[in-house]
């Protein structure tokens, strides 16, 4: 079942964030505050921070290393489409993740990362109420 938007035009609203941040233009983090700022005001709303676990050098190390670490693979659902970031950022609401790799209509966070992330048990997701928490943690992994 998909997020209920509360109102329901909030939905397209979301959906233009989306476009206009694809999971290509490596901008989730625009993305997820402009999905907060739309969600907020009538609906329980967080951020959601992916990252790769310290563990998953050995692993991954050679295939996604980059020049500041280890990065995360992920990729659309269909799997037609490949993603590497040193970090995610999404918007956690009705026990759904939002982000560019699910739409407005989210994912059940329960399988969001077996569905979009290839390794998904070397990540880490960590939670944030605010953006400025979410930013005080994006400097230390930046």
């Amino acid at each position: 079942m998909p997020v209920a938007w509360k109102p329901k035009s909030v939905k397209a609203k979301v959906q233009d964030v989306l476009d206009e941040y694809d999971a290509g233009s490596n901008r989730c983090e625009m993305a997820a505050k402009g999905i907060f700022e739309l969600a907020r005001k009538r609906n329980e709303v967080a951020f959601g921070l992916i990252l790769p676990l310290p563990e998953a050098g050995p692993l991954i190390m050679g295939r996604y290393q980059g020049s500041k670490g280890v990065k995360i693979a992920a990729h659309s659902e269909d799997k037609e489409k490949r993603y590497y970031w040193y970090h995610h950022v999404c918007v956690t609401l009705q026990d759904h993740c939002v982000c560019a790799l699910t739409n407005a209509d989210g994912h059940p966070r329960t399988t969001y990362p077996d569905t979009y992330f290839e390794y998904p048990e070397y990540t880490h997701f960590e939670d944030f109420a605010t953006s400025d928490e979410l930013d005080e943690r994006l400097e230390e992994v930046r």
